[in-house]
């Protein structure tokens, strides 16, 4: 007769020290019935407690920015994952629950505070040195919202010197049903913010463009993007080719 046993599930690393450094993000959804689109910079310590550096909001096709910091908890369930709770310090917000994924690498964040229905995600930025040639080469990449109240969707190609210029070499999208398709050059600069986060700023060469504001993450394989122009509502996500 032959015995066989279950292998025994490895210990679940489940602890505070599981996010730790500099992430970036995005986040879409309603606030108070309103629209809303961020990109988010957040910083972990390891040691249950966290910042937002800098959050870039679209809210209602206008730009604010804002920042806030708390503590964080994490819990192992029932079947061995893992939760994070995190407790924001300002504004009276509720916890916001998450779900840590790839190690603690990526989180996708659920905020529970009355009349927000808001996803956010987050991916480690992973990123030695903030400059220009953090992004560089061919990217593709999705947008998803409104654009003036209607809504939005596409793909889009993009093109990064490394030295702080690039192309939107094309812009295929669906406005409120109907086809259409752009394209747009211009320059880019590099921020290292207080908390160690890397933020880049796309400055688009029509006049009537405000900037985007970019999170590289991943070593600056993936972006999330943020038009400010007015009117907009809508988030890009770009993947290096």
């Amino acid at each position: 007769m032959s015995h066989w046993a279950r292998p025994a599930r490895a210990a679940s690393a489940c602890s505070t020290s599981l996010l730790s450094g500099a992430y970036g993000g995005y986040g879409f959804g309603s606030i108070d019935s309103g629209k809303v689109n961020f990109v988010y910079f957040f910083n972990f310590d390891g040691a249950g407690n966290f910042e937002i550096t800098e959050g870039d909001e679209m809210a209602n096709g206008k730009f604010e920015q804002n920042s806030n910091y708390g503590t964080y908890t994490a819990l192992t369930l029932a079947n061995g994952e893992c939760k994070i709770s995190l407790q924001p310090s300002q504004g009276g917000e509720s916890a916001i629950l998450a779900s840590p994924a790839g190690s603690g690498s990526e989180l996708f964040m659920l905020p529970t505070t009355s009349n927000f229905n808001v996803s956010i995600v987050l991916t480690k930025q992973q990123i030695t040195s903030c400059d220009d040639s953090v992004l560089s080469g061919q990217y593709g990449g999705y947008t998803f919202g409104q654009d003036g109240g209607y809504i939005n969707n596409g793909v889009v190609y993009y093109k990064f010197d490394g030295v702080g210029d690039y192309q939107l070499t094309e812009n295929d999208f669906m406005s409120n049903g109907v086809f259409g398709s752009a394209s747009n050059f211009g320059t880019y600069t590099t921020t290292l913010l207080s908390n160690g986060e890397c933020r880049a700023k796309l400055v688009p060469s029509e006049n009537s463009q405000a900037p985007i504001y970019a999170a590289p993450v991943d070593g600056g394989s993936e972006i999330y993007m943020l038009p400010t122009t007015s009117g907009l509502n809508f988030s890009q996500v770009l993947k290096k080719q």
